[in-house]
């Protein structure tokens, strides 16, 4: 039942629209972060004060895919107060490295 649970809370995350991000611990148990793309800057926000493994869930409107190619929809990574760190194709990369080659910032809101 819990993956149903996890299922359910992305799927309503996703029906907005726009470039959005969910992390989550490495067991799907918690999300302890997350954010959208707002007036071109990725806004993040943090559940709590996990710090470790986690797993991240990118999602966009299927017209936006091609907007973001090389972009993967979900990552093993780490956390890091506010320093999410993302294992990628090419090695471990910060979000806001990655996020750089289509020009959006991120910024961590308190």
């Amino acid at each position: 039942m819990r993956h149903l649970g996890v299922l359910l809370a992305f799927m309503a995350f996703s029906l907005a629209g726009a470039l959005k991000v969910i992390v989550w611990t490495p067991d799907l148990s918690q999300v302890v972060a997350y954010g959208e793309v707002r007036g071109g800057v990725m806004q993040l926000r943090a559940a709590s004060t996990y710090v470790g493994s986690v797993s991240v869930v990118v999602s966009f409107e299927p017209g936006e895919a091609k907007q973001y190619p090389g972009l993967a929809s979900g990552y093993s990574g780490l956390l890091e107060k506010e320093k999410l760190s993302l294992n990628a194709a090419s090695g471990r990369v910060i979000l806001s490295t990655l996020l750089q080659r289509w020009n959006i910032p991120v910024q961590w809101l308190k």
